[in-house]
């Protein structure tokens, strides 16, 4: 639950910037990158290049990103890989970020693409739906650029998934694909909604524990059973914080790695592979491999940081019908982010992006529990929209102590 003070999971005097958090990475990992593909996006800037800083001969396409204040920089990463709509898809999200941010000359936000970076960030200011994007503050990172010995380790290691496994399992892989200049980041899916300043968030990374390199949520449901049978957790993907430069300084997080990324299983499972699911990663990518490194045998448990339940409020009813459900769905401390894990609800969080502030999000959840038969009274879903209601949607208090945190 919440300690006193902190109505996030942090104690009050933890409720401060890290200072330290952009500090210049220490050791890198042996697979680093040479000559990364990262872009300004500045509308009308030149194509010439200018260092960033990292690693000799890393260099970033533009202008230079405009200065925040010393040491405070919160740096927001997303996964656009595959279709354009996947880039689009960021546009509200960051909008949400924006709106609610005190301090949103501090935020970095980085796209990860299979794109030319420069044709993308030309793409950008042309387009009106990016216009009031702070293109100035928004870098793009090539995969199809990166050192070649990261690629075929992410290619190793997503031998064994499906479908949008293999873009999932870049993220595992960031400390290998950003800059080296970049210490820590936040990674989030786009069919998420803030109700908080982001910089709450990133405040999370002064709680991890030594060995600890990835904040994940707990599944807000009964999956991931044979994980759990086997002392393991059931972790959700769409909220990340990634340690960067604690990932690159660890070996046993490099080994942790290859031993999975060395690995087959199914009918041909290889001699020594690691506790996994039949037939391997799967669909899910990402959160199946951390769900499955956190199980007794691993000795892998260790890496992982369990943020609180209000930062990943998922409000997925697919498995309403398991037992226990809404007890494993239960959360006991404010509503920071909303999760739409749900096909059948993302009209609804569509219409709530549309206020990228929240504060239509009553009005909202009152039209669709009225109009949409998804959630019509008696339902699991209509039940879920009720407690996103009462739990997420911001009240007046909330409203006047976000504005007040916001011009602090």
């Amino acid at each position: 639950g919440d300690v006193a003070g902190g109505g996030d999971g942090l104690p009050t005097d933890a409720l401060r910037l890290d200072a330290s958090a952009t500090a210049t990475a220490a050791t890198p990992h042996p697979v680093r990158m040479a000559d990364h593909a990262s872009a300004n996006l500045h509308t009308g800037s030149s194509d010439a290049l200018t260092p960033t800083g990292g690693s000799a001969g890393r260099r970033v396409h533009g202008r230079a990103v405009h200065s925040g204040r010393s040491g405070s920089l919160i740096h927001v990463a997303f996964m656009s890989v595959g279709p354009p709509a996947q880039t689009e898809s960021t546009i509200a999200i960051i909008r949400n970020v924006e709106s609610l941010a005190s301090h949103a000359e501090d935020i970095r936000y980085h796209l990860v693409v299979d794109r030319s970076p420069a044709s993308l960030r030309l793409s950008f200011s042309r387009r009106a739906s990016w216009h009031g994007i702070p293109l100035n503050r928004l870098l793009l990172h090539s995969v199809a650029e990166i050192e070649p010995a990261a690629a075929k380790l992410h290619a190793r290691l997503s031998a064994s998934a499906t479908g949008p496994g293999p873009i999932y399992l870049w993220k595992p892989l960031f400390h290998l694909v950003l800059p080296l200049d970049i210490t820590k980041v936040i990674v989030l899916d786009t069919d998420l909604f803030l109700f908080s300043d982001i910089g709450r968030l990133w405040r999370h990374f002064r709680s991890f524990g030594p060995s600890e390199l990835i904040g994940v949520m707990r599944e807000q449901c009964p999956s991931y059973q044979e994980v759990r049978a086997l002392g393991g957790v059931g972790y959700n993907g769409g909220v990340q914080l990634l340690d960067l430069s604690a990932m690159r300084a660890s070996s046993a997080y490099a080994a942790a790695v290859e031993t999975y990324a060395a690995a087959r299983w199914g009918k041909r499972t290889s001699a020594g592979a690691p506790p996994m699911k039949d037939n391997g990663i799967g669909w899910l990518g990402d959160q199946t491999l951390y769900s499955w490194m956190s199980v007794n045998s691993t000795g892998y448990r260790g890496f992982f940081h369990d943020l609180p339940c209000g930062w990943n409020r998922q409000i997925g009813t697919h498995m309403a019908g398991w037992p226990h459900f809404w007890r494993e769905h239960a959360c006991a401390i404010p509503c920071r982010l909303l999760h739409g894990n749900y096909v059948a609800h993302k009209q609804f969080m569509e219409a709530l992006k549309a206020d990228p502030t929240g504060a239509s999000c009553g009005a909202v959840v009152a039209r669709f529990r009225r109009t949409d038969p998804v959630f019509r009274d008696g339902t699991a879903d209509a039940r879920m929209l009720d407690i996103v209601g009462s739990t997420c949607c911001p009240t007046n208090a909330t409203r006047t102590r976000e504005r007040a945190r916001h011009h602090a």
